[in-house]
């Protein structure tokens, strides 16, 4: 019996590992894709705004107020903001790590929660 959980006990281990590893090995700080981009956006826009709006950070708003230019989707909110299609709840998990300076860390998180799944 103890044999059993030890083993699936050191499997387990390996496996945390194996996808820490492979997280590591992707260099999240250049991995993001499109909708880990548009949440990281959608958070420093809130950030910047003093957790007042959700609208989407974007550098280039002065020069291009309607977001013609921006090569992510984004959607009009009931205030007219832009905001990116994610739920809100994104937004919240994603803020620590932005606020601290690293969102690549979120990758670390979302193989912390494939492990334990």
């Amino acid at each position: 019996m103890f044999l059993k959980y030890s083993i699936r006990f050191l499997l387990l281990i390996f496996l945390m590992g194996l996808i820490f590893y492979a997280t590591y090995y992707t260099i999240p700080k250049f991995s993001f894709a499109s909708d880990s981009l548009v949440k990281v956006l959608q958070t420093k826009g809130w950030i910047e705004s003093n957790f007042q709006s959700q609208e989407i950070y974007y550098l280039g708003k002065k020069l291009d107020p309607n977001f013609n230019f921006l090569l992510v989707q984004t959607i009009i909110s009931t205030k007219g903001e832009k905001i990116g299609p994610f739920p809100f709840a994104n937004t919240l998990i994603t803020t620590p790590f932005v606020w601290i300076g690293h969102p690549e860390w979120i990758l670390y998180l979302s193989a912390f929660f494939l492990v334990h799944t």
